[in-house]
Parts: C-alpha cells; structure tokens; sequence
C-alpha cells in the first residue's frame, strides 16, 4: 500500500457544524476511514468565510472570533484522538508520527479575507500551526479576486497587499494556496514567490472548462516552479456534465486528469487535494476509506516512482521547501 497526503478538505469545520466527532462519522473524513484509506497526512482547512465580517462581535473582529472557534474544535479533535493522530507542524514531524502508527494533521486556511489590511495575523496563524494559506474563495478581498467568469476580474493581479503577503508567507515558511484565486492573481504569486506554492485543489481547464481550474500555461508554470495541484474530485470540476447527468464522479475521470496534468507540468507537480465534505457530489470509491482504489487505478499507468510522487513526495517536498526551521 502506498500512503497519501491529501492537500484540502472541508471536513474540520463541516464536522463542527453537524456536530460529528472526527474518530467515526458518516462524512467523506473520519480517522477511522483515513486509515483504511492508507493516510499519512490530511491537510484541514479552516473557511472562515467572508460573510462574518458583518456578524455581530464583542472584540470587534468577526472572523477571527470564527477562526477562534474552528481552531479549539481541532485542537479539542487532535487532543482527543492522540493515539489515531497528531498535528505536523514539519515533515519531520508527519515522518515521525508514520513512524509510531500515527497520522499527521495538518492545518491549513481558506479565504485570506481574515487577514483584511493586518498581515501581523499571519504570525498568529504560523504559531497555530497553519502551514498552508489560500488567498482567496470566491469573493474579492484585500489580497486580491477570485477566478471569475468576468475576463476582467479574472485578469486583474495581486493587490498590493496581497503581493506583500507572498514575501511574508514565504519568510514565515507557510505555503501559498492559489486555488479558487483569480488567473492574474496565479501569475503574479508565480512572479513574486520564491519558494514553490501549491493550488491545493484544481485540475485542468483543457480538460472541463471552468475558471477554478489550471490552463495549460498554468500547469507549465508549476513544472517549472516546482510547485504542485492537488485532484480535486469535485464532478463539475472534472467534466462538464448536462443537469440530468447523475453526480457520481468516477475514478476514470481522475485519472484522465492526472496523466493530462503529467503530460502538460510533470510528474513532480500532482497531488491530491480531494476536497472531501466540501463537495456534493457521490464518489465511485465513497470516500476517504476508498483512496487505495485511486491509487490502484493510477498505478496502471504510471510508474511506482511516479505513483509515489503523485500519492505523498510532491506534496511532501513543496512543504520541506517552504518551512522555515
């Protein structure tokens, strides 16, 4: 069995919100399906969404009473299932943790709107813990667009603070997420990164046309920046699919993307980034317990070398690039 590391999913703040524990539960992500599904690291990411910077607060700074919240109900998680999982705060740290039996969590956070102009909360969320940082959901905020239908958002680059926000991420030694963010946006991260980034969950444009997803161009640049996309098994991120259509994604669809993905960036440029319970969409494999069918199907076409990058070492290298320790 090969072990993965899955760049994104939603399962930390969904299991908050219906009230599941994380040990067993019926969403994509429970500890109990991650082991069955051969995980060496999950990657949770904090949303906190923009629409709480309107909610009412006593500290005067909604969202980061929000993240408050989702970060002690992973802590509580964490402390609660020490003999199943551990949070890495290095790649040292998720070695160890295979070493004693253990699987590694790692935090990461979605929609940079928490930081709005006071990019000194980075250091808060770099001490938390937080590894990886994406700059945008579907929403304008001080860093920069979101991918758009409009060519014009989707064209317009980093704002100033978010370009300052690339140099201070990359000092801190948290990773660059560019999913959900805009094209003009990708390329300057691409320009002013100087350490290699991630889209935690994207696949290829070529492929289903829809602007959360990487052109060929972008897929390039990751090659060439040793960056790295992560699968996302979202369906109508896949393929375009007609409204009658059944939502279930099949694993084929995956690996149609993945050997485009290879083919246009390199084998050192795809992970997986699922998305699990941040998706609506039915599986062909059910869930997270289902992950060694994936890497059973992939191994028919690439090689053991190639699996293993796809499956844990790409993602693994960009974060031993990245860290500062």
């Amino acid at each position: 069995m090969i072990k993965t590391v899955d760049l994104h999913c939603d399962t930390i703040v969904k299991a908050h919100r219906v009230k599941e524990p994380l040990r067993d539960n019926d969403l994509h992500v429970s500890l109990n399906k991650l082991r069955q599904g051969g995980a060496l690291a999950q990657c949770f990411a904090m949303y906190i969404a923009k629409r709480f910077e309107t909610e009412p607060s006593l500290t005067g700074d909604p969202m980061m009473d929000r993240y408050e919240v989702i970060l002690s109900h992973f802590k509580k998680e964490m402390a609660e299932n020490r003999d199943m999982i551990r949070q890495a705060l290095t790649v040292e740290d998720i070695t160890e943790n295979d070493k004693n039996g253990l699987i590694s969590a790692i935090l990461t956070m979605e929609e940079g709107a928490i930081v709005g102009n006071d990019l000194g909360k980075l250091d808060r969320f770099h001490a938390d813990g937080v590894r990886i940082f994406g700059f945008t959901w579907n929403y304008e905020n001080t860093l920069g667009y979101p991918n758009s239908l409009d060519p014009e958002i989707m064209n317009k680059g980093l704002k100033p603070l978010g370009i300052e926000a690339v140099e201070y991420l990359n000092k801190l030694g948290i990773a660059i997420d560019v999913s959900h963010l805009n094209d003009g946006g990708f390329y300057d991260v691409a320009k002013y990164s100087k350490k290699p980034f991630f889209a935690t969950h994207s696949n290829a444009r070529s492929l289903c046309a829809r602007t959360r997803n990487l052109t060929d161009d972008q897929l390039r640049i990751l090659g060439e920046t040793g960056s790295v996309t992560g699968l996302n098994f979202c369906d109508v991120f896949m393929r375009l699919k007609s409204p009658d259509e059944p939502r279930i994604l099949p694993i084929g669809d995956i690996v149609w993307h993945a050997k485009y993905i290879v083919d246009k960036a390199g084998e050192d440029a795809l992970a997986f980034g699922s998305d699990f319970d941040g998706i609506d969409n039915e599986l062909e494999f059910k869930d997270a317990s289902g992950m060694q069918q994936v890497v059973q199907a992939l191994s028919r076409h690439f090689t053991s070398s190639q699996l293993e990058k796809i499956c844990y070492k790409n993602a693994l290298r960009v974060l031993r690039e990245v860290q500062n320790v």
